[in-house]
């Protein structure tokens, strides 16, 4: 009987609307939460996962950064240094490339920097390019090269779509 029901609750939706409607949970649970990154406010990103929670939540929370992947994540890091809950958007994976210090180095590192008493509860939203002329000149960052950080937790879902109970 119980897995009936659950069968009837599931739903199929696409990825980018699963991580829309997931964002927009935690904004709505979470006054300390706010989206940072390249062109997330007024286009709602480059993939379209921001759309609409400009209009809804406001300017304060929804805050488009200079083009800058290593000044992104570093206001994340701090923000959540200092008790806020940052989702932080990277356009693309090839771009963890130019951000991976302060990946590695602080967002990582920093729990156990302060004996384990911080704790940096960053979500940083990336999608890999679908097209190879995309990728010609950035650097190249393998979804698995995230398998080197023992302190964090990592998500990489291949398929276009997603069950958000799963």
């Amino acid at each position: 009987m119980a897995s009936q029901e659950k069968a009837q609750e599931a739903r199929e939706i696409s990825y980018i609307a699963a991580i829309t409607e997931g964002v927009r949970s935690v904004m709505l649970e979470q006054d300390n939460a706010f989206i940072a990154g390249e062109d997330v406010a007024v286009v709602g990103s480059v993939f379209g996962l921001y759309r609409g929670l400009l209009d809804e939540f406001g300017a304060d929370p929804v805050v488009d950064t200079p083009i800058s992947e290593e000044a992104i994540v570093g206001l994340g890091v701090g923000a959540a240094a200092t008790g806020l809950r940052p989702i932080i958007d990277i356009m693309f994976m090839d771009f963890l490339a130019e951000c991976m210090d302060e990946v590695a180095n602080q967002l990582a590192k920093m729990r156990f920097m302060f004996g384990g008493n911080a704790t940096l509860p960053v979500t940083i939203v990336t999608m890999g390019a679908p097209a190879a002329a995309w990728r010609r000149n950035t650097p190249r960052v393998s979804r698995h090269g995230s398998a080197i950080f023992r302190a964090s937790r990592w998500s990489c879902r291949p398929h276009l779509t997603m069950r958000r109970d799963s």
